[in-house]
């Protein structure tokens, strides 16, 4: 199956998402938005779209994109994971940033889990999660990762 994954996100945790999950596949194709733009053909049997998530958004380019290729994804196999190191929360964040017509035509819909690398984060950013930590102490042992079982499993059902 030649699959096309499309991603965005600002700390590097994404990207390594989308290579791990690229390694499932046999011919697999990756796109970072952050770098350019991917303009798909029907050369593609799959499109699987991962995004990074800042308070409880996709990143603007993934939206952007969904866009600009609806026409070209209503007829597709296709799969979205998120990246995020609060996985509690994946179920309202894809209903929040997705239609639900497209979330319905989805083979696989997933979170990966996250990271969190703080020297890649801005400022905002790291004052941000402080401030999410004080108040909520159960997140101070947390140890954000991400979930290769679940990279597996989704690989699996975009594969079937």
């Amino acid at each position: 199956m030649r699959v096309l994954i499309v991603y965005a996100g600002r700390t590097g945790t994404t990207e390594k998402a989308a290579h791990m999950l690229a390694d499932c596949f046999d011919d697999a194709s990756l796109r970072n938005l952050m770098e350019t733009d991917a303009n798909p053909d029907r050369a593609y049997d799959a499109v699987i779209i991962g995004s990074s998530v800042r308070n409880g958004q996709i990143e603007p380019k993934i939206r952007k994109w969904l866009v600009k290729h609806e026409a070209y994804l209503a007829g597709m196999r296709k799969g979205v994971f998120l990246c995020h190191a609060f996985m509690t929360d994946s179920h309202q964040i894809i209903e929040d940033n997705f239609p639900d017509a497209f979330i319905k035509d989805c083979e696989a819909i997933d979170s990966f889990g996250g990271e969190l690398n703080y020297d890649r984060l801005k400022l905002s950013e790291r004052m941000t999660l402080r401030r999410l930590v004080r108040r909520h102490p159960e997140t101070r042992n947390m140890v954000p990762c991400l979930v290769t079982d679940s990279i597996m499993e989704f690989a699996e059902k975009m594969n079937y």
